[in-house]
């Protein structure tokens, strides 16, 4: 018999649900046979596989050391000991200002650091997380940016706070707001509607006309324009990849220093004056509506990421700041 003390983080997964992860080799029918045969307890009850657990739970296994060692998932964390830009923590959530250059998340076995491998150290060091433990939660980005788009991202430090937040932005209850550098003078604002097509060979997006295809809503609205360039307030409607890039190229107000998108002789001409290579995208504001529920203490707070020190040093060149700063 094995004894496991179910983490605040599991908090909300059914018993089969957490088995079939806890014992991730071993084929689905034969967990609901060892819960037909009664192989499991909850607090000493015998368990039927449709409990759902809360912190503190003691789940009992009645099965030999020898066949839970053979099932029992292999945990291969990497964790990063870089340094975050924390813009909010609690004990649920933690808000984080991504840099540009790294992935949210590992794109391949050998990414070691990402952004949500520098959570995960940061957890680690401070006790919020443990690599090694018995949970089969663990902490996960909710979204994800580019790797050269700078700003807010949230990590769900326990499955509740990740069903919430996935929800809030699934139902079109969370406000994702951009800021962009952008070719050309936005005075208005507007409200772009395109139907895109990514090519995973090539990874680029292309509209396309074909409505058959998935459909990409942004608006925009001017903060500030001088000479030809403009500082955007961008939000996204969906999220699909490369969608603001894409649209605004699309628009003909293509993000200076982009790369994929952007206009190549322009791009050359900002490196020569300011240094940067990356696109000029930055997630700037987050705010979910969680009015009731479990995450209902944040409902309508705002948490803003400040922009890097190349988007403000653009900026402060192309006269673009806005007049109360960022």
């Amino acid at each position: 018999m094995k004894t496991v003390v179910i983490t605040g983080g599991e908090a909300g997964r059914r018993l089969d649900k957490y088995l079939m992860k806890y014992m991730g080799g071993a084929p689905k029918p034969l967990i609901y046979k060892w819960l037909r045969k009664k192989s499991f307890r909850v607090n000493g009850v015998n368990a039927t596989g449709n409990e759902v657990l809360i912190g503190g739970d003691i789940l009992n296994l009645y099965l030999s050391e020898d066949t839970i060692e053979k099932f029992v998932s292999e945990k291969n964390v990497k964790i990063s000991h870089k340094p975050l830009d924390i813009v909010y923590e609690d004990v649920n959530l933690l808000v984080l200002n991504k840099p540009a250059g790294i992935l949210t998340h590992p794109a391949s076995a050998s990414d070691g650091d990402t952004l949500i491998n520098r959570a995960l150290g940061y957890m680690a060091d401070n006790g919020a997380y443990d690599p090694n433990g018995a949970g089969t939660f663990k902490p996960v980005t909710c979204g994800r940016l580019d790797r050269n788009t700078s700003g807010a991202v949230t990590v769900a430090k326990n499955l509740q706070a990740s069903q919430a937040v996935s929800e809030a932005v699934r139902d079109g209850r969370a406000d994702r707001i951009y800021l962009a550098v952008v070719r050309g003078t936005v005075d208005t604002a507007g409200r772009l509607e395109n139907y895109f097509f990514k090519d995973a060979k090539t990874n680029t997006s292309v509209v396309t006309g074909a409505e058959t295809r998935q459909k990409i809503v942004t608006g925009y609205g001017p903060v500030r324009a001088a000479g030809g360039f403009s500082l955007v307030k961008v939000q996204i409607f969906t999220g699909k990849p490369h969608q603001i890039r894409l649209q605004l190229k699309h628009a003909d107000l293509p993000v200076l220093g982009d790369p994929k998108y952007g206009d190549a002789e322009l791009n050359r001409w900002l490196y020569d004056k300011t240094g940067v290579k990356n696109q000029l995208l930055h997630a700037w504001k987050l705010k979910y509506y969680v009015p009731d529920g479990f995450l209902s203490y944040i409902n309508g707070v705002e948490f803003t990421a400040k922009p890097p020190e190349n988007f403000i040093k653009t900026c402060n060149f192309l006269n673009l700041t806005p007049k109360d700063g960022f």
